[in-house]
């Protein structure tokens, strides 16, 4: 990944996309993002106990739409995440939504 790659990601700021704290461009990159207490939306979808509610569902469906609608409609350049699934989709300690892993994602002009 480029350097301005990570400027960019950095520089994204919505309450739905996951916030990019710092990062190191040596030999190997390495990212260093925010912590989310409750982990990947796969984790919780797929526990044998883990039985989310409908108004639960429906408020992260609706976060993350409006983390890639922010993406897509509202970065300077427009972002293409690439990779939306729910291992990318983090929780908060209220189960509010960020998307993650920008890894595949591209710019559209």
């Amino acid at each position: 990944m480029e350097l301005s790659r990570f400027h960019q990601i950095g520089n994204i700021n919505h309450r739905n996309l996951v916030k990019l704290w710092g990062f190191c461009a040596d030999n190997e990159h390495k990212l260093v993002y925010e912590y989310l207490e409750n982990g990947s939306l796969d984790r919780i979808l797929f526990a044998s106990d883990g039985e989310l509610g409908l108004e639960q569902r429906y408020n992260i469906a609706l976060g993350t739409a409006k983390g890639l609608s922010y993406l897509h409609e509202e970065c300077l350049e427009w972002v293409l995440h690439c990779d939306v699934k729910p291992q990318n989709i983090l929780l908060d300690d209220h189960l509010e939504p960020e998307v993650a892993d920008f890894g595949m994602s591209m710019t559209a002009a």
